[in-house]
């Protein structure tokens, strides 16, 4: 949304936008719920890390994160990567937040970083699940692992 508000986004990029964030994450939670999910959260202001970090903390496990499976709306990395990426003081303050937390491998662009810190208005649900569960609501992401409680690798 700060890349619409600053005039950035083109008409394309605003509509993914705004039927992203007016999808209700009701039908997401009732297959969390069938598929025996074991934590699940909304990802909103603190963004993807953060609240994977929170979840995380409180659970006492570490994470693991691919970069290239987290969804992006056609557009936005392309703008994150560009000359004056648009990026909104919340997603900084995220960012900066997490630094002690998160540990990024070399490969992974500073699109993708950014965007994993997104301070969103609606970025839909985290949920965690076993491993062995195929949860076809979602996209699997990474894994939940032995380690310092609230420690995130992130590669590529």
């Amino acid at each position: 949304s700060t890349a619409v508000k600053r005039g950035l986004a083109g008409d394309g990029v605003e509509a993914a936008a705004v039927a992203v964030m007016t999808t209700l994450n009701r039908d997401a939670a009732e297959a969390a719920l069938s598929a025996g999910a074991t934590a699940v959260t909304d990802v909103t202001g603190y963004g993807l890390l953060g609240h994977l970090h929170e979840l995380c903390e409180a659970s006492g496990v570490a994470a693991e994160v691919s970069a290239s499976a987290v969804a992006a709306i056609d557009g936005v990395l392309e703008l994150l990567a560009s000359a004056e990426p648009p990026i909104a003081g919340g997603t900084r303050r995220n960012r900066e937040w997490l630094e002690g937390w998160v540990e990024f491998a070399r490969d992974v662009p500073e699109d993708r970083r950014w965007l994993l810190c997104d301070a969103m208005t609606s970025g839909g649900l985290l949920v965690a699940v076993a491993p062995d569960v195929e949860f076809e609501a979602g996209v699997r992401i990474g894994a939940l692992v032995e380690g310092p409680a609230g420690r995130i690798s992130v590669g590529a």
